[in-house]
């Protein structure tokens, strides 16, 4: 079976879920590091095989809904992350980015690969404004934003729980013009 492919980068293949998927799924999903700063706590492998059910449903590009895909090494083949966007409606052309990437990849600039990939998807569908949130304290991805040349343009009090206590996040966006002058176009 296999899966319609949403954008490539050249290490990487973004696409919509598998249900070959499943174990590479629950083994960044189960680990208590990546869901660390999340609302979420660690899935089982139950939950991780409905969530990628969920997933694989949604129509790329649907609005107010969380739109996520699985992140595979073009070399090997290993889904080692998901990423995701929603946007609410069509007329404000917004949408909030995510992701979560397996930890035995972090340091190798996938994350970054394939969230430029994203926010240049994001352009194709006609948003505006790109923008994501990030607990203050997940060093690595508001970093990861920054390096990218999102702006930070917030940073929010206690605004969110997380595992059952109050905790703050920055607020980062960047807008087509900008994002346009820092990285050109998509070829």
């Amino acid at each position: 079976m296999q899966s319609e492919i949403i954008y490539e980068t050249p290490r990487l293949i973004v696409r919509r879920f598998l249900p070959q998927d499943l174990q590479d799924a629950y083994e960044f999903l189960s680990d208590p590091e990546i869901s660390k700063y999340e609302h979420w706590d660690v899935f089982d492998l139950e939950s991780t095989r409905e969530d990628l059910e969920e997933q694989a449903a949604v129509i790329p590009g649907s609005h107010g809904v969380w739109n996520e895909f699985a992140v595979q090494l073009k070399d090997s083949g290993k889904m080692i992350a998901n990423i995701s966007f929603r946007f609410p409606d069509l007329e404000d052309r917004q949408a909030e980015i995510g992701f979560h990437f397996n930890r035995k990849y972090h340091g190798r600039g996938y994350g970054k690969e394939s969230v430029i990939g994203l926010i240049d998807y994001l352009w194709t569908l006609g948003m505006h404004r790109v923008w994501a949130v990030s607990d203050t304290r997940n060093v690595a991805s508001w970093k990861l934003m920054e390096s990218i040349g999102m702006r930070r343009e917030g940073h929010l009090i206690q605004n969110c729980k997380v595992k059952g206590e109050w905790g703050d996040e920055f607020l980062y966006a960047v807008l087509e013009p900008e994002w346009r002058a820092r990285h050109g176009s998509p070829v």
